[in-house]
């Protein structure tokens, strides 16, 4: 059974482990305030749920999902844009040490990705949705699938401009190609 939703007050966003129970408890994130202001995007909004629960004496579990506004440059022409971004993510929390940094060389399974090994007793969660924040942005923030970008020579903005630079053909290495044809 699922204990009614709590609305999270992100001035203290640390969950002590001890208080965690097997009965999972959810919280709401409505509010950006927590996000930093040093990263290279601008959160509009943001909203997630996030579920907490304990499975074991030794794991935690937290599910989520996250949906947010973000503005972010384009990686192409460098014109601000407004981009959605949304997923879900689940943690299985090990608090103590970190026993993967025994070990010293291991594949990675799959089912490692899910893995958070916490030092200490108390769980940010503000640590983890940053990190799932980021990890749903797309690798190459685009304004547009189609944008042309800019000129590299000249600098124009090729999706609202023309470009008066000519391409010269004798700076590629292909060139010699060409006369060889003739």
């Amino acid at each position: 059974m699922l204990s009614r939703a709590v609305v999270w007050n992100w001035n203290v966003m640390k969950l002590d482990l001890v208080d965690i129970s097997v009965e999972p408890r959810e919280y709401v994130v409505d509010d950006c305030s927590w996000i930093s202001a040093e990263d290279d995007f601008t959160v509009k909004s943001f909203t997630s749920t996030v579920k907490v629960f304990r499975r074991d004496d030794s794991v935690i579990q937290v599910d989520g999902r996250l949906s947010s506004a973000i503005e972010a440059q384009c990686d192409r022409c460098g014109r601000l844009f407004t981009d959605e971004v949304q997923g879900s993510f689940i943690y299985k929390v090990i608090a103590g040490e970190d026993s993967s940094l025994s070990v010293q060389e291991r594949e990675v399974r799959d089912e490692d990705i899910e893995l958070y090994y916490l030092q200490g007793m108390t769980l940010d969660l503000a640590e983890m949705l940053r990190e799932q924040l980021v990890l749903t942005m797309p690798e190459k923030r685009l304004c547009d699938q189609e944008c042309k970008g800019l000129c590299v020579r000249c600098g124009a903005k090729l999706n609202t401009e023309k470009c008066g630079c000519e391409l010269e053909q004798s700076d590629s290495p292909f060139a010699i190609l060409k006369s060889l044809k003739k």
